[in-house]
């Protein structure tokens, strides 16, 4: 089975040195896979794009799934986006949750042809002191804007019976498993790695 991870930066694995949460999960299927070649473990694609928001990833989706499609192996997705979504620049929301929303939506309907194996993984918190504004731009990450786009996420998912891992409230007044205030560390990357398991064994079960 191949799985496409898509998001933004958490996903792609900013700030761990061992490479975050996606090839944290990829490590142990590939030891997995080393140890009994006579056992098929899955293979994950990292997908997430640093900046992206739920309009990047629609512009892409379809193309980069087209281009890893290989023979008859089934295909399993996983997203988690929505941290720039939630963004405030001016003093304006990048997306309301309704736009969030109608993106995801899309999304979902684009990967439902390809498969029904979904799974959807949440937003983190993050710490304030340091996200408004964050370091490297003009621009501020609220925990009610995150949230927002967290709840509507659930609700979604449970409306589409699609799997969820909630991870927001692990991350609520823990600043040492932040990097920035706004990526995990490798405690962070670590800690959504060992929530997502679970979920993740059923998808690709």
């Amino acid at each position: 089975m191949r799985v496409l991870v898509f998001g933004a930066s958490i996903t792609q694995g900013f700030w761990d040195t061992e490479g975050g949460w996606v090839q944290r999960l990829r490590n142990h299927y590939d030891s997995l896979q080393v140890k009994d070649f006579s056992q098929d473990q899955p293979t994950i694609f990292n997908l997430g794009v640093s900046g992206d928001s739920t309009e990047e990833l629609l512009a892409r989706f379809e193309h980069e799934t087209r281009a890893r499609v290989f023979r008859q192996d089934p295909l399993s997705f996983v997203f988690s986006i929505g941290n720039n979504n939630a963004r405030e620049e001016d003093g304006q929301l990048y997306t309301t949750p309704e736009k969030y929303l109608v993106d995801i939506q899309q999304i979902v309907e684009q990967a439902r042809e390809f498969s029904n194996k979904i799974l959807f993984v949440g937003l983190p918190a993050c710490d304030e002191t340091r996200t408004v504004p964050v370091a490297w731009r003009d621009i501020n990450y609220r925990n009610n804007n995150l949230w927002a786009i967290e709840e509507a996420t659930r609700k979604f998912c449970q409306k589409e019976s699609i799997p969820h891992v909630p991870i927001f409230e692990k991350f609520v007044d823990r600043p040492e498993l932040l990097a920035d205030g706004l990526h995990p560390n490798n405690d962070g990357h670590q800690l959504i790695a060992d929530l997502v398991r679970p979920s993740f064994e059923k998808l690709i079960s």
